[in-house]
């Protein structure tokens, strides 16, 4: 997670205490694990690939600026071609209890209490075993099989490898 946009969301909670001044590190020992699950999605949205459930392990330096170092598996798993894919996350609306960051506690019906609920089934979706496959199963993936199986009775290809051969 990016350091500026975990600190613009710990000011808001908590203007008070000097976020700012703190490492990563320090940061996460404020965090409980709740507030570390997240949803991702890539626009375009191309299906279940396109979308991810993450769990935060680590606040990158204000240097990285709004970064975010995803799983190596996330480009070909969304299909993100390196363009103008964006990649958006949810997060749940927080708040500072007993010392802790927390996921808030709104009153049923509220409009914080109606986005973690929308996260939350987000997640319940992203993370049930029934919808596993159609979440790891790259958009790409039939395309190019079928591309390179069509590709065995070029007579095109014959002489390509005929030429790589000499």
């Amino acid at each position: 997670m990016p350091h500026s946009e975990i600190v613009k969301l710990l000011k808001d909670i908590d203007g008070g205490k000097d976020w700012m001044s703190m490492t990563g590190q320090e940061i996460m020992k404020y965090l409980t694990p709740e507030v570390l699950q997240i949803v991702s999605y890539r626009i375009p949205n191309q299906g279940m690939s396109s979308n991810d459930a993450l769990e935060i392990v680590g606040i990158l330096p204000p240097e990285m600026g709004d970064s975010i170092i995803g799983y190596d598996g996330i480009p070909a798993k969304t299909g993100s071609d390196f363009d103008i894919d964006k990649m958006y996350v949810m997060t749940r609306n927080i708040e500072l209890r007993d010392g802790k960051v927390r996921v808030t506690q709104d009153a049923v019906g509220s409009k914080k209490e109606m986005q973690n609920r929308l996260v939350d089934l987000y997640e319940m979706i992203l993370l049930d075993p029934k919808t596993y496959d159609k979440m790891m199963t790259s958009i790409d993936g039939a395309f190019l099989k079928e591309d390179i199986a069509g590709t065995r009775d070029n007579p095109d290809m014959g002489k390509l490898r005929r030429l790589k051969n000499l």
